[in-house]
């Protein structure tokens, strides 16, 4: 649990293929590119309350149930398409304030 604490940049960062859960949520990071595909454990991943403007996701975990994206100011959101495409998986975007684009509106609604 990675909370609250005023992170502003991760890079190079050495996940455990064992982690289940990260919470990331209340940092300081406007920007965060992710590869998380190798963490076969992971089901849960929170990254709200970020103030952050850019997102590039290029996998995340098969197993993956829970993505929390809420409470941020998206102005860009870059993902590959397929890294939706995973059974059983609840997005979360509520409260984002930057505008989508029609991209991501078409992506959000193919969920």
């Amino acid at each position: 649990d990675l909370r609250g604490n005023n992170i502003t940049k991760l890079t190079n960062v050495m996940v455990p293929t064992t982690l289940r859960h990260v919470d990331l949520s209340q940092n300081a990071i406007t920007s965060l590119t992710a590869n998380w595909s190798s963490c076969a454990s992971l089901t849960s991943m929170n990254i709200s309350h970020y103030n952050m403007r850019a997102l590039n996701i290029t996998s995340l975990s098969p197993s993956l149930t829970t993505l929390d994206l809420s409470g941020n100011s998206f102005e860009i959101v870059t993902v590959t398409p397929d890294v939706f495409q995973l059974l059983n998986t609840t997005v979360r975007v509520f409260y984002n304030m930057g505008e989508a684009s029609s991209d991501t509106i078409k992506l959000v609604r193919h969920m």
